[in-house]
C-alpha cells in the first residue's frame, strides 16, 4: 500500500518534470528553444539577465523573444503565453552576456506591449512596442520605469 502511494505521487512528478516550467533547451551549438509553460515556473533567480512582461498597457496573448549575446549564432527563442508567469530568467547560456540582443514579437500585432529587461537588480530597459521590436542592451545602461 505504501509503495502504491509513492508511485501515485512520483509518477506525475516525473512526467511533469518536477513541476518546473517544462523548458526544453538545446545546449549544443546553434539555436536553443525554450517554451515557458507547464505546471509551475521556477523562481526567477535574478542572477543575470531576466525579463518582466508589464501588465500595462496590455498583455499580449503570445510573446516570442529571440535573445542572443555577443555571438548571435547562439540565440535562444523564448515563447510566453497567457498562462505563464510574468517574470522569467534569460537562459543560462546568455544570462551573463555583456550585451543582449533582443527581437520581440507580440500577438495580436496591433496591441501595445511593454517589457522590462533587467540585469540582476538593475532595470536596463523598458521596451514598448506594437507588433515587433528589436533592441541591443548593455549591462551598463539603466532605465527609469523598470524597478525590481
Amino acid at each position: 500500500m505504501f509503495y502504491r502511494r509513492i508511485a501515485v505521487v512520483l509518477v506525475p512528478v516525473l512526467v511533469l518534470g518536477f513541476g518546473s516550467a517544462a523548458f526544453s533547451q538545446n545546449t549544443g551549438k546553434g539555436r536553443a528553444r525554450i517554451r515557458m509553460g507547464g505546471v509551475r515556473a521556477p523562481a526567477v533567480a535574478r542572477d543575470g539577465w531576466w525579463m518582466r512582461l508589464e501588465k500595462q498597457p496590455a498583455l499580449p496573448s503570445k510573446l516570442v523573444v529571440v535573445a542572443a549575446g555577443k555571438a548571435k549564432a547562439d540565440d535562444v527563442t523564448m515563447t510566453w503565453e497567457a498562462s505563464n508567469p510574468f517574470e522569467w530568467d534569460v537562459p543560462a547560456v546568455i544570462r551573463d552576456a555583456q550585451v543582449l540582443h533582443l527581437a520581440l514579437t507580440a500577438t495580436p500585432l496591433e496591441q501595445p506591449v511593454a517589457v522590462c529587461v533587467f540585469f540582476k537588480t538593475e532595470g536596463i530597459a523598458r521596451i514598448e512596442f506594437k507588433g515587433s521590436a528589436k533592441s541591443e542592451l548593455s549591462q551598463k545602461k539603466s532605465a527609469k520605469g523598470c524597478t525590481v
